[in-house]
Parts: C-alpha cells; sequence; structure tokens
C-alpha cells in the first residue's frame, strides 16, 4: 500500500441500547402471572445476556412458576426445583409467557410422526399465550423468515433482559405469598 488507510474510530459505530417493553404490556404481563392458577414460562435465547438468567430465576420464584428451557442458551439452572424442562406441564398450564422464543409452534404444537402438516395445538383451551422478545422485528416475511404463526394473547417487542425484571417488580409489588400456592409447582 502506498498510503495509510483511515480506520475509523468505534466509538462512532456503538451497540444500540436495548429495547424497553411497552410498560403498559409488562403490566398486563405481571398481572396475568399473578392471576392465573398455573403459569408456565418457556424461554429459548433469553440466556444470551447472562443477567437475564438471573432475572428470569427472580421471576419465577417470586410466583412459584415453572420454567421449561428450551435449550437456545442456558436460560435456566437445570438443578433449580422450579425446572419444568422435559415435563408436559405446558399442557396444563392456564397461562404461558414466551421469552425470546422465535418459533412458537415448535413447542406449542404436536405432530405425529410424519411433521407434514399444522399438528395440534397442546396448548390448553383457553389458556392464554404471551411473547416477549425481539423477533417479530427480525420478521420480514411469514413464510420465508417466520414459518407458520402461532396465535398469541399479547406479544411484546423488547429486550428480555430489561422487561424480565420489570414484570418481576411489577409481579413483586402485588405479589403476597399467600398467592402462591404448591400447585403452581411443577412436580418432581
Amino acid at each position: 500500500l502506498s498510503e495509510a488507510i483511515a480506520i475509523p474510530s468505534p466509538a462512532k459505530f456503538p451497540v444500540p441500547t436495548p429495547l424497553q417493553g411497552d410498560p403498559a404490556a409488562l403490566k398486563q404481563i405481571a398481572q396475568d402471572l399473578l392471576t392465573a392458577e398455573f403459569p408456565i414460562i418457556l424461554s429459548d435465547r433469553l440466556g444470551r445476556n447472562p443477567a437475564a438468567v438471573a432475572s428470569l430465576v427472580d421471576l419465577a420464584e417470586a410466583g412459584g412458576i415453572g420454567v421449561v428451557d428450551l435449550g437456545g442458551n442456558l436460560n435456566f439452572p437445570s438443578t433449580h426445583s422450579l425446572d419444568a424442562t422435559g415435563t408436559d406441564l405446558i399442557s396444563q398450564a392456564d397461562y404461558i409467557l414466551l421469552l425470546d422464543v422465535s418459533q412458537p409452534e415448535v413447542s406449542l404444537i404436536s405432530r405425529d410422526r410424519y411433521p407434514r402438516g399444522h399438528g395440534r395445538s397442546i396448548v390448553k383451551p383457553g389458556a392464554k399465550v404471551a411473547s416477549v422478545g425481539l423477533s417479530d422485528l427480525l420478521v420480514r416475511s411469514t413464510t420465508t423468515d417466520f414459518g407458520s404463526l402461532y396465535p398469541m394473547d399479547l406479544v411484546v417487542a423488547a429486550d428480555t433482559a430489561m422487561a424480565v425484571p420489570e414484570i418481576t417488580d411489577r409481579k413483586s409489588t402485588r405479589l403476597n405469598s399467600s398467592h402462591v400456592s404448591e400447585s403452581r409447582m411443577p412436580s418432581s
């Protein structure tokens, strides 16, 4: 090279700030978790931020809520008493909270031996399903980017590292220990 190559300062290309979800929607999720008889949380990529894992543990413990780790990252400690991974508790839940789950149909639909077709939902009739994450911001085209749509009651675009502590705080301010019954705890 005959001349120096100008290298721009990395400070001029910052990482975007985290996206916080709609406060009213996060409040609704906290309320729904509190009033549900048997809520469950499914988490897939929340563990990309280690601080979010601790927040998820706090949320689960605040409400005695089982957590199914879908395996995208380490989302929830497998040794924790509220770890519901590998159980059939999804089909028993009356409220399902998806955290950073980009393809809900993979976990919420049962398929026969041959996976063609739509399969059948394992969600209990009448159960509410809510999702918090950023995957909807990446979808440009349903059929090429996302696969199939799954019906939801509430979808919140948010970084779970910020949203989960907010849900926990809103839930904890309303939570009375008598609201958490042993029936909400997954059986081992």
